[in-house]
């Protein structure tokens, strides 16, 4: 999987004089990265954390969410002086805020269900547990793959779609996926990462998985695609 590229001095230069950018934010950090070739800053699936205990998506995630808003991630790294990490996102004109503000406002679903969500962050499961519930859908969670597995194994009557982290403690999702499916072939899973590009993605989707959402999700995609696996 490529890493994205930190861009060149002189465009880094360029991007910050563009009247159609602004700094949006800029964070000074009294440390340097080691020294490395600065075009791959973002090792995809690089963490320090235990294999036990997830994995962080660091500027991977970073670096997805600033491309879905059109906008850049700039990096400068010098030994004895810091890292200063800078993003730069476009100025809307009115009428694409309006556009975008009636984007936010997803219509009622037609059909509503129960849904396992699995994600091994509070946070996520928190914010999309409650916007999924306020139109209507049935929540079930869990926090890893291994509970994602043992709740379907309580209620797979009960629940009419799943959707997991790819990245999770214990059992990751491709692998809950694999295991679900030997207990109902039939079941409906919809994986969402903050790696665009896996490999463990497309062979699920080619085993019958109901499809992928890039993380961060968004509310009106994922009820989108929620009506499409349900009509499928």
């Amino acid at each position: 999987m490529p890493s994205w590229q930190n861009p060149a001095r002189q465009d880094r230069q360029d991007l910050a004089k563009r009247q159609d950018m602004f700094r949006c934010a800029s964070v000074m950090m009294a440390s340097a990265f080691p020294k490395k070739p600065w075009h791959t800053p973002s090792p995809p699936f690089f963490t320090t954390k235990k294999k036990t205990i997830g994995t962080g998506l660091g500027l991977t995630m970073v670096h997805n969410t600033i491309s879905q808003h059109q906008g850049q991630i700039v990096i400068e790294s010098e030994q004895n002086r810091g890292t200063d990490v800078s993003i730069y996102l476009p100025i809307p004109e009115e009428a694409e805020q309006q556009q975008e503000a009636a984007q936010q406002s997803p219509e009622t679903p037609r059909f509503t269900c129960s849904i396992l969500l699995a994600d091994d962050n509070p946070a996520i499961i928190e914010t999309l547990g409650s916007g999924l519930e306020s139109f209507g859908h049935r929540i079930i969670t869990a926090q890893n793959g291994q509970e994602l597995i043992e709740q379907y194994q309580q209620a797979a009557e009960e629940i009419d779609l799943i959707i997991s982290d790819l990245e999770m403690p214990l059992i990751s999702g491709d692998e809950a996926f694999y295991k679900i499916r030997e207990i109902n072939p039939e079941a409906k899973f919809i994986m969402t990462s903050g790696f665009l590009e896996d490999e463990r993605v497309q062979k699920a989707l080619k085993a019958g998985a109901a499809g992928f959402i890039p993380k961060p999700c968004k509310l009106e995609v994922l009820l989108q695609k929620i009506e499409f696996c349900l009509q499928a």
